[in-house]
């Protein structure tokens, strides 16, 4: 295990944790802080991955754009991701204006918000 981190989003409280495996990938599980049930499974790529490449349509400067105009800050971590379903997106951790830690993924082919959490805590890198 990299990382854990206890985080907020859409009213539930969830871990995830960031793992690399015996293949050298690095994956990232999220799952339900009460009852341990995972909700998600993704897998850490590069930008230059063939399966991020081919799909993305959206620009990485245009990706930071959409996650600051929902919350201004600093993007202090930015990870390109290939979601369980096959779909792509940059997940950036932002420190707000306010202090908070915000985790948010915006999908790299339509641009729209995937999600947000804030993160409550972390351990490990």
């Amino acid at each position: 295990m990299d990382s854990l981190s206890y985080e907020f989003e859409d009213g539930k409280s969830q871990f995830e944790i960031d793992i690399k495996g015996n293949d050298g990938r690095n994956w990232e599980v999220e799952c339900d802080a009460s009852s341990g049930k995972i909700n998600r499974i993704e897998r850490e790529i590069s930008a230059s991955a063939p399966e991020f490449k081919s799909k993305a349509k959206i620009r990485l400067d245009a990706a930071i754009k959409i996650a600051l105009d929902k919350y201004p800050g600093e993007v202090i971590n930015i990870e390109y991701d290939l979601e369980d379903d096959g779909e792509i997106s940059y997940e950036f951790i932002i420190k707000t204006q306010d202090g908070k830690t915000i985790e948010i993924e915006v999908d790299a082919e339509s641009g729209k918000l995937a999600g947000y959490e804030e993160v409550i805590y972390r351990i490990g890198n």
